[in-house]
């Protein structure tokens, strides 16, 4: 005879050993759990034959098979979730799920897509999955997105990690990754291959969250509609990470925002490579309330920051935290300009003398000039770098201080990188006066 002791937690589940579960199973509990009390990992081998696994070999799939190690490994991702969220109490602890070898476009790619529908159970579920592919090369494990679905994909609240793996589109796919209803997919390491007719790469949708972490993403191929898509109030991030681009993509538009989704980090985030400067198409397309969010410390133009090359377009009160202007609408609340109090502005004194160049990378500011002489009827010139300029915008300068009101005329002509700015003695005698220049850029295109 043998006696079980049954831990009943108040979800109204039993947490057992395998052995006791085996007994419970012949007792007539149907929802059982193994809580974890270490770290966990899971192998999937999407191969009808033995594949590699990070160094080791991992026996042919089957989803009949525990999952637990290279020779008895899942045959399909999907599999996996569904045990991890069916059979396993996370209890905090790590739960990994390895992915061997698979050929781009190959049987074994196609069984490596799947939907993590919600958190794992137990407390310190929201640490999540990781989902890890080839640690020395990401190519060599690739998930094929089939036709009209998506890649990889959670909701409702599931947390899921994206490690060293290739994602492509099987012919019309809709997206390689998706998230929806607060889920969270974490991206390091990932190369996105070629999505000729998928809808979107990327799709944050109803408040997901797709984060691009650190260095290693790379976008290797294009075509699709967008790169990345977020919409109703979703979340796509990079927060100052490197993104390679290789060779020249192309995407329609690039980055695609509408009802509140949000782009955010990317102007402290950099495209690298020698793709970069031959990807085309629109940089970006913000309508309805989407957001680019900046530094407003250091704001830059929506231009700047994706790449393309066709301008951005912002319809419907889009906003990218820098004041570039609407193509259809344009809400003025509390007037027009930069907001007060975080960090648009900044100031500098001119040393030497009037000529004596300045350097100040804000859209706005005040400048306060040497105080040295500047005859009758003289013009005085300074430059004035800043990389906040665009050879096509227009600095607005004021007198805004110090010295003899209305004695001077100011006028600057715009570069890219900087201006140079002029000051007139309209007066009949010598001035030598320390005066404050206020300045505004204004934001222009001429095509």
């Amino acid at each position: 005879m043998v006696t079980t002791n049954f831990a009943t937690l108040p979800d109204g589940f039993q947490y057992l050993s395998l052995f006791d579960q085996a007994l419970a199973l012949c007792a007539g509990y149907t929802d059982i759990r193994t809580r974890l009390t270490v770290p966990i990992t899971l192998y999937v081998n999407g191969n009808a034959f033995s594949a590699n696994c990070n160094g080791q070999t991992a026996k042919a799939g089957s989803d009949t098979n525990n999952g637990l190690s290279v020779a008895t490994p899942f045959l399909t991702l999907q599999h996996a979730f569904n045990v991890v969220q069916n059979f396993y109490d996370a209890a905090g602890f790590a739960v990994t799920i390895q992915l061997t070898d698979a050929v781009a476009g190959s049987a074994g790619a196609a069984n490596y897509t799947g939907n993590l529908a919600g958190p794992l159970v137990g407390p310190g579920s929201q640490i999540g999955i990781i989902v890890q592919g080839n640690v020395s090369s990401s190519t060599n494990v690739n998930v094929t997105a089939p036709n009209g679905t998506n890649g990889i994909s959670a909701n409702d609240y599931a947390t899921l990690f994206l490690r060293n793996l290739q994602i492509n589109d099987a012919g019309s796919a809709t997206s390689a990754i998706f998230t929806v209803e607060f889920a969270i997919i974490d991206v390091q390491g990932v190369t996105f291959g070629s999505f000729n007719n998928a809808a979107n790469v990327l799709h944050a949708n109803k408040y997901g969250v797709i984060n691009l972490n650190t260095a290693g993403n790379t976008i290797a191929g294009g075509g699709s509609n967008s790169f990345m898509f977020a919409e109703f109030g979703g979340i796509i991030q990079a927060r100052g990470q490197t993104i390679a681009i290789p060779t020249a993509v192309a995407f329609t538009t690039f980055a695609i925002g509408q009802n509140c989704g949000q782009f955010l980090g990317f102007t402290s985030s950099t495209f690298t490579g020698l793709g970069v400067a031959g990807t085309t198409g629109i940089r970006a397309a913000l309508s309805t309330g989407a957001t680019l969010s900046t530094n407003p410390a250091s704001p830059v133009s929506i231009n700047s920051v994706f790449p393309g090359n066709a301008n951005a377009t912002m319809t419907g009160f889009a906003n990218d935290d820098f004041g570039d202007p609407q193509t259809n609408s344009i809400l003025a609340i509390t007037g027009i300009g930069y907001p007060v109090g975080v960090g648009a502005g900044s100031t500098i004194t001119q040393i030497t003398s009037k000529s004596t160049a300045v350097t100040l990378n804000t859209p706005s500011g005040e400048i306060t000039m040497n105080n040295a002489a500047l005859s009758a009827t003289t013009i005085v010139s300074f430059s004035m770098t800043n990389t906040s300029i665009a050879g096509s915008d227009i600095m607005v300068l004021n007198h805004v201080s110090g010295g003899t009101p209305g004695s001077y005329t100011l006028n600057a002509q715009c570069a890219s990188g900087g201006a140079t700015i002029n000051v007139r003695n309209n007066t009949a005698g010598t001035l030598s006066e320390a005066i404050v220049l206020g300045y505004v850029i204004i934001k222009g295109a001429i095509t």
